[in-house]
């Protein structure tokens, strides 16, 4: 009977040290690891389909590299220049390629923060410093997106300055927020910059991409118009016609610096 208690008493032990000695394995640590390991994989990937994509945009609307002459696009082995249907073609796909990764990667940051073991005023280990330059390098592409596609500068600033509580002494965040208040409102000296028979390239080039809820098409006229707030609350406008009826070349017109006064356009509070 002693030694049949023994044993028992050695199993025991035995079950204890082992015990002991088995890793208890941290459930937020493991995500934090799986999403680092992901966004270091990826984001150098999604960087370089952004960059591509620019590039076939900016040959679609006949800008030529810095660089490159007019046989631009040949690739290092004498590839003919791509047509027009394959850049459009190719811009379909990375678009598609860099949504899909972007909405990927937004995810996988925030769950990153979530799981990090960040502390407020703590100092941030290499890794979660990485993690949140990921974070705003993103937040400033989709800002960047809202002012390029639509002229929404107020949305980008609130992107912005969400942003910068990760990190108020990001220089590049900075330096985004002044140029997107610059631009939001617009110039008298900015605007005169503005001649006629510009391209809509080109006067977007110096005044930024016009809010879409603030240009105004006057078919009876064949005039379209585009319309920039003031802080005053005044629009000034860029009013473009067609070179020759049924091209898409339209070019600068007219001007009105004060086409609209201390008034807020139709169903919108800023302008582009």
């Amino acid at each position: 009977m002693r030694r049949w208690a023994l044993i028992v008493l050695g199993s025991l032990a035995l079950g204890l040290v082992g015990c002991a000695t088995e890793k208890v394995v941290d459930p937020a640590a493991a995500q934090a690891a799986e999403d680092l390991a992901w966004l270091k994989e990826n984001k150098p990937i999604l960087d370089a389909k952004r960059q591509e994509l620019r590039e076939v945009r900016d040959r679609l609307a006949g800008k030529v590299p810095e660089g490159e002459d007019a046989a631009a696009g040949q690739g290092a082995e004498g590839d003919e220049t791509p047509t027009p249907e394959e850049l459009e073609a190719r811009a379909s796909v990375l678009a598609d390629d860099v949504e899909t990764l972007a909405l990927e990667l937004s995810g996988r940051v925030v769950s990153y923060l979530n799981n990090a073991g960040i502390s407020v005023g703590a100092e941030l280990t290499p890794d979660q410093q990485f993690g949140v330059n990921v974070k705003i390098a993103e937040d400033m592409a989709i800002a960047q997106e809202y002012i390029d596609k639509g002229g929404d500068y107020s949305r980008a600033l609130e992107i912005y300055r969400q942003s910068l509580m990760l990190d108020p002494h990001h220089e590049g965040l900075k330096a985004a927020i002044a140029e997107a208040e610059e631009m939001r409102w617009m110039t008298e000296e900015r605007f005169a910059q503005v001649k006629k028979k510009m391209t809509r390239d080109e006067v977007r080039a110096i005044l930024g991409q016009v809010m879409l809820s603030n240009l105004r098409e006057y078919p009876e006229r064949g005039v379209i118009g585009w319309f920039y707030r003031k802080e005053d609350g005044g629009a000034a406008a860029v009013y473009f016609r067609e070179k020759r009826k049924g091209d898409d070349n339209w070019q600068v017109y007219d001007t009105n610096f004060n086409a609209v006064k201390q008034q807020v356009i139709e169903g919108d509070e800023e302008g582009g």
